[in-house]
């Protein structure tokens, strides 16, 4: 009788261990799950906070780059030849701390890829223009081609204004995602929105739309076929699609390796899947 009342007093303890245990891991994984409530609570409160004053910012970065296209405007008026004129030295605006600050909060508190990642291309564009309009005023401004140097920076701040009026729609809250690449009539417009650009404008236009097509492409090799883009991409610069993508003309037919489609959107669309699986 002792003998067996001391077997179920070890199973008894051994019972109450392992109830004490479970016990303790729910208060644990309670605790833990509160912990993570919380903080997704904070990140929230931290990403409202940043997107209700997106708005502000981005009209501070429209105005970042509309005053770096007058200046580098201004630089094309002190062009004699091919030298740039050293009487009247360039002052580029840094780039708005306070905004960027703002993006990087969007960036940090967001919980969505189709939110963070135009954002951050619009950041290292920005850095980008920053760095070559620096080295644009500590360079020798003496060199040959710094007409089309000045042109092509104008392009980069036209791509800024485009990807910042993008934005717009998201900052007010009329949706929830940021378009990964901005349509090519923003673009068109980014670079009237910056100013009258006198005898280079239509040099400047025809920069905008090729540097449009060139993103368009390297967007859907990379991030997904975007139908809407696509047939804009294929509209604007059929020759550019099916060279970069190797589709042939077979008759009145589009060929990718060994398939003809009817449509070069069709075929467009299969050579990009293709290409990523690969």
């Amino acid at each position: 009788m002792i003998e067996f009342i001391k077997n179920w007093q070890t199973l008894l303890g051994s019972l109450v261990a392992i109830a004490a245990a479970f016990i303790g891991a729910r208060a644990i994984s309670g605790q833990i799950q509160q912990t993570d409530r919380l903080e997704a609570e904070r990140l929230h409160r931290r990403f409202l906070a940043a997107r209700a004053v997106l708005p502000l910012a981005l009209s501070s970065l429209s105005q970042y780059a509309r005053d770096c296209a007058t200046e580098l405007y201004r630089a094309t008026g002190l062009l004699r030849g091919r030298s740039l004129s050293q009487a009247a030295p360039l002052t580029f605006p840094p780039p708005p701390i306070a905004a960027i600050e703002t993006l990087t909060e969007v960036i940090e508190a967001t919980g969505s890829e189709a939110v963070a990642e135009p954002i951050a291309d619009l950041l290292s564009n920005i850095q980008v223009l920053n760095a070559r309009l620096t080295g644009l005023v500590t360079r020798s401004a003496h060199r040959a081609g710094i007409r089309d140097e000045l042109e092509n920076y104008l392009v980069d701040a036209a791509d800024i204004e485009a990807r910042v009026s993008s934005m717009f729609d998201f900052a007010r809250r009329e949706r929830d995602v940021i378009p990964r690449h901005p349509d090519l009539k923003e673009a068109e417009t980014a670079l009237f929105t910056l100013g009258q650009f006198g005898t280079i404008h239509d040099a400047l236009e025809a920069k905008v739309r090729a540097r449009w097509n060139r993103t368009a492409i390297e967007s859907l090799e990379t991030r997904g076929t975007d139908i809407r883009l696509l047939r804009t991409l294929i509209e604007n610069d059929r020759d550019l699609i099916m060279r970069r993508l190797e589709i042939a003309t077979v008759e009145d037919r589009f060929r990718y390796r060994d398939y003809q489609y009817d449509r070069l959107e069709d075929a467009a669309a299969y050579a990009l899947i293709d290409r990523r699986r690969r």
